[in-house]
């Protein structure tokens, strides 16, 4: 059991080394890539809010990344 465990702690450390730091244009771009996808494939969404607040918001966040 303790073997187990000590694996699956190696493999947990050793994906968590593998993470890569992303620079904000990559922000900006997966940010983009949410907002369209949210538009094309999950419009309904926009229930409690309308798209133009959404976009609103999202340009906000857009533009706050680099800070």
């Amino acid at each position: 059991m303790k073997k187990t465990l000590i694996i699956l702690s190696l493999f947990l450390f050793a994906q968590l080394w593998s993470q890569e730091r992303l620079t904000k244009v990559q922000w900006q771009e997966d940010l983009r890539f949410i907002q369209n996808t949210i538009h094309k494939d999950y419009s309904h969404l926009f229930v409690k809010t309308t798209k133009e607040i959404f976009d609103t918001e999202v340009e906000t966040l857009y533009n706050d990344i680099p800070n």
